[in-house]
This record gives C-alpha cells, structure tokens and sequence, in this order.
C-alpha cells in the first residue's frame, strides 16, 4: 500500500491515475481517419487511420469545442457495443446529429447524448467482402439532407439514409464494390473515389426512390487524365470543380454540369519550382 504513493499509471481507456484519476484535456491518439469543422467551429475527428492500413483502432470519435476536449469511444460508451474504426464524419445541415462510418459496424448516429449503430440489423446496409464487417467509407449530405455512404464492397453499395430516416440502396448497379470517399458538387452529382478503379459520379436526378431517370459516369486511365486507377481522395472546390488525388498526383475535373458528357476528361495541373515544371503532386 505504501508503494501506490510513488506510481503513476496510464491505461488504454481512460487517462491516467494514481490515487485519483486524472482526465487529460487532449484527444485520445494521434490516429486521424477525417476531420470535420462544423459552422460553429467545432471540430470533430474520426481516429481510424486511412487504409490500406486496418488498425480497426477503438480511440473513437474526438470533439474540440469551446477549448475543451472530448473523447467517446467503446470504454467510455457503453451503448457503442465494442464498435470501433470510427473512420469518416459527417454533421447533419440542420439538426446537427453527427455521422459516423465505422470500417467495423455500420454507421453511427450521435445526438449529442445518445448514439444509436444502424447496421445489416436495422438499414439497407450490409456486410462487406469480410462477412464479420458492414464498412462506410465514404459519408456526404445532398442539398435535401439525405446521407449518401458508401457501404464498401457490399453487394449493392450505394446506400442513402434518407432525411425522413429511412434506408435505401436501389440505385444503378457499380462494376466495382470498393468505394470509398464521397464528395457533392454544385450540380448534386455525386463523386465516388474507388480503391483501383478510378471515379464514379452519380446523378439521381432528384429523385432517390425512382432509379430509372438516374445516370452513371466512370472515369478511369482508359478514358480521361487520371495517371493511375488507384484514388486516394477527392474533393470539390469552391467553384464546383472536383479534385482528384490519385497514387500518382492530382487531376481537376472543371466540367461542372458537363461531366456526363465524352469531352469531360479532367486535367493535371503544372507547376514549377526552381524552374522546373512538372505535374502536382507527381510522385
């Protein structure tokens, strides 16, 4: 008994204690999947690393507001069920219920004070390549407040949270089910980075329940500047133009709502240093 006065022990769950325990004001790990600001200015975090690394880590999701930090994870929440990866945020335009896509379990809804894990039990989402698994690796909100995800490598892998809360995943079949993160642009389409197999956009028109007016664009090595199949990121800008970060630099696709059409192919940027002028980002 007399020993405790002279340790200090840290754990894996809740900071560090001697007699007392001691929260430390500081995320949980360095692992970042996604960071989030809200309009607030808030921050948000998911601390799932980015693939091709699984660490499946169990940190959770850290909030940053008003100078103070928050740690939830499975040790602190018990209602998470042991889930964990929480890998990409999302914050509902009007209600602001956070989203997360987990690479564990599904996506996960937090109010604030309560979370609620929707998976293959209770939505339109599904098991991915790994039965044991129902991955979300990519979240985006449309202009009506519907949560596009990207359910990776499930059967059928787009899937909408629609703002009345309920699931669908009818949408034009994808020859590739390993999708990943999502982006809007001005138009409402929507852009879809793969793990190997370039870019998808996707319009629905409008009209989530009603497929049949939809339409589908796959861009690829094959048929537009992408340097290599391998997607790692995407975003778009303030002008509407999406970004594409590849293995191997960064194309601008500047079409806006010409992207369906066959003169749409994207362009990679040139720029110099040291008068040397090579494409961005190249290597």
């Amino acid at each position: 008994a007399d020993d405790w006065d002279k340790y200090r022990i840290a754990d894996s769950a809740t900071g560090f204690c001697d007699k007392t325990q001691y929260d430390i004001d500081s995320p949980f790990a360095h692992t970042i999947g996604e960071i989030h600001i809200d309009e607030d200015g808030s921050l948000l975090i998911a601390s799932e690393v980015v693939p091709p690394f699984n660490n499946f880590t169990s940190a959770g999701l850290f909030t940053f507001s008003e100078n103070n930090w928050e740690v939830f994870n499975t040790f602190t929440n018990s209602e998470l069920n042991g889930n964990r990866a929480f890998y990409r945020i999302a914050v509902h335009p009007e209600n602001k219920k956070i989203y997360i896509g987990t690479r564990w379990d599904g996506l996960i809804e937090f109010d604030g004070e309560t979370f609620v894990t929707y998976n293959r039990d209770n939505s339109s989402l599904a098991p991915s390549a790994d039965p044991n698994r129902v991955r979300v690796n990519g979240l985006v909100f449309d202009q009506e407040n519907n949560l596009w995800m990207s359910n990776h490598t499930a059967e059928r892998p787009i899937v909408v949270l629609k703002n009345d809360g309920t699931f669908t995943n009818n949408f034009l079949p994808i020859s590739t089910k390993e999708l990943r993160q999502m982006a809007i642009d001005q138009s409402g389409f929507i852009w879809i980075a793969t793990d190997e197999n370039g870019v998808y956009v996707y319009d629905y028109n409008g009209t989530i329940d009603d497929p049949s007016d939809d339409r589908l664009q796959w861009f690829t090595t094959q048929n537009s500047a992408l340097p290599t199949d391998r997607v790692n990121c995407l975003e778009i800008d303030l002008d509407g133009n999406a970004w594409i970060g590849t293995q191997e630099g960064a194309v601008v696709f500047e079409c806006q709502e010409g992207v369906f059409v066959n003169s749409c192919q994207g362009t990679r940027q040139i720029v110099e240093v040291d008068g040397i002028s090579a494409f961005l980002l190249e290597t």
